[in-house]
């Protein structure tokens, strides 16, 4: 497994290690920056592998909750 050294991953590499757990998705929303993010963790290749594709998973999903969030919110406007 290589070290990723991106701040979302650092992240979630430290919840992993305060909490004892073998994976780690983090999602963030902001909607006043109009931005959904994600970073995953895994402590193994294998783990890193699998988390990441959970990670896209719940990303892909959330963005299209977001997104209907929003335009909810201009149709309140």
């Amino acid at each position: 497994m290589s070290f990723n050294p991106s701040p979302g991953v650092a992240e979630a590499r430290d919840i992993a290690k305060k909490h004892g757990d073998d994976m780690v998705i983090v999602l963030r929303v902001s909607l006043s920056k109009n931005k959904l993010w994600s970073a995953s963790y895994g402590r193994t290749g294998k783990l890193c592998a699998v988390a990441g594709k959970l990670s896209d998973g719940i990303h892909e999903h959330m963005q299209a909750v977001f997104e209907k969030v929003e335009q909810r919110l201009e149709q309140k406007g």
